[in-house]
């Protein structure tokens, strides 16, 4: 599984990083996905409240899954929000696979 992980707009830190490995390892169990694309913004446009974008990108065969928070008040939260929408994706994913 290749991982690629972007950030635009601030640094990427090591706490980052841990959390996002984190996150999405714990999605991800019992699946194996071939790529996953993480990218993290933070908006020059707004100074203050939701200023902070998560995207993730899991390829799995046959599918493709995407989370995508836009308003986030800090980068961890982003990560822990998008993290649960791809937790309830695979989950829909999974359910689907056993039935065929």
């Amino acid at each position: 599984m290749t991982t690629t992980i972007e950030a635009t707009n601030f640094s990427l830190t090591d706490d980052t990083k841990l959390a996002i490995e984190e996150k999405l390892q714990k999605a991800m169990r019992g699946t194996r996905p071939t790529a996953l694309h993480v990218v993290l913004t933070r908006s020059t446009h707004h100074n203050k409240g939701g200023v902070y974008e998560c995207e993730v990108h899991v390829h799995l065969p046959k599918k493709i899954l995407k989370a995508e928070i836009t308003d986030g008040e800090d980068i961890i939260t982003s990560i822990h929000q998008a993290g649960k929408k791809l937790e309830r994706q695979l989950e829909k994913y999974k359910a689907k696979r056993t039935q065929a």
